[in-house]
């Protein structure tokens, strides 16, 4: 889609990409393709994030709150499937 875009750009001598654009009920599901892995990969490290700091400020011994995230993070990457 990106280098759809791109062509479309260059044949109309648009520069600004605002005056014509590729539309079709099949570019919506094209577009959330191209996206959703890295939306994925910032969501869970965002989320590992806020779970290891709440943790951290839970759980007053480091070694504790360290085998505690790291189980935490071992369910998650077993849900997502790695």
């Amino acid at each position: 889609v990106n280098q759809m875009r791109l062509d479309i750009n260059k044949i109309f001598s648009d520069d600004s990409g605002t005056k014509v654009f590729p539309f079709g009920n099949d570019f919506l599901y094209w577009e959330e393709n191209g996206v959703i892995d890295t939306e994925l990969a910032r969501n869970l490290i965002i989320a590992a994030g806020v779970v290891f700091i709440i943790i951290s400020m839970l759980i007053p011994r480091p070694r504790i709150a360290c085998i505690v995230s790291l189980g935490i993070c071992m369910t998650i990457v077993e849900l997502v499937g790695f």
